[in-house]
């Protein structure tokens, strides 16, 4: 949908994603939709802040479905886990849909749906885990 005419062309909940990667929503009374659009979690070196993102999913109140839109190439892992698990200890249905691409940890994150749909032209990838280490020859 787009915004009246001084509206520089963005599309409603843009805005929202420009701050953050995600935007929970409500669709409802009783459903809610969550947009996963851009890296998960806000980079190596700052605070997780998944709790902020389940702060927003608890916000849409009791519901009983959500759909869950991913197009991500991933991000931090600790923060995608621990949104993964909360994911799947909410007793709503949960539908997730790959809009583009959910790679990576947003590849987790898809599976923590009661129902994936994925486009002939969207993608999941998944690799092994990888990770690096510094520090001097005595560390």
């Amino acid at each position: 949908m787009v915004r009246g005419p001084e509206s520089d062309g963005e599309r409603e909940g843009e805005e929202i994603l420009k701050e953050r990667w995600w935007k929970a929503q409500s669709l409802g009374e009783k459903s809610g939709e969550l947009l996963l659009y851009g890296d998960i979690g806000e980079g190596w070196w700052a605070e997780n802040n998944a709790k902020d993102f389940i702060r927003d999913i608890k916000a849409l109140g009791a519901i009983t479905e959500l759909v869950v839109r991913i197009n991500s190439i991933g991000g931090d892992v600790f923060a995608g886990m621990a949104i993964y698990n909360y994911l799947r200890s909410l007793k709503t249905h949960k539908t997730v849909i790959v809009d583009g691409i959910a790679a990576s940890i947003a590849s987790v994150l898809a599976m923590a749906g009661d129902k994936i749909i994925c486009p002939a032209n969207g993608m999941m990838m998944v690799h092994n885990p990888w990770s690096f280490s510094m520090g001097d020859g005595g560390e």
